[in-house]
């Protein structure tokens, strides 16, 4: 019966919540939306970052953006383009990680390539 519903403590306060956060299961008052709003910010801010900085959902945007842009085709040979890859590494100049200006469209084995200091098993699973 309780599968989906887990309870949180929040100022003294016993909230049921749904798992997936879709709508309360009732109607909170003012304080509590308040409460709520803010730990979903704080929750927000939490969230794993890039090298340059940016959140995950910001960089797999521009990511697509740029793959749909440059038709999926890779720059460096005739192959489809699967990733990007920084002219500027993101970690030395965090402004230029969403910059358009500073990316490549390339394949797999062309960003190896261009990273021969880094495992190709890390290129390969996206950890780089």
């Amino acid at each position: 019966m309780f599968k989906n519903i887990r309870f949180r403590e929040i100022g003294g306060l016993h909230i049921i919540l749904p798992r997936y956060k879709k709508k309360l299961i009732f109607t909170p008052s003012l304080a509590v939306k308040n409460v709520l709003k803010h730990l979903l910010e704080v929750k927000k801010k939490e969230r794993r970052l890039t090298r340059g900085g940016n959140t995950w959902y910001e960089y797999r945007k521009f990511k697509k953006r740029i793959l749909e842009e440059r038709k999926y085709k890779c720059e460096d040979c005739p192959k489809k383009a699967e990733t990007i890859h920084h002219k500027k590494s993101p970690v030395d100049y965090p402004e230029l990680e969403l910059v358009s200006s500073n990316v490549l469209a390339v394949c797999m084995d062309c960003h190896i390539k261009r990273h021969p200091e880094i495992p190709e098993g890390f290129i390969r699973n996206g950890w780089h």
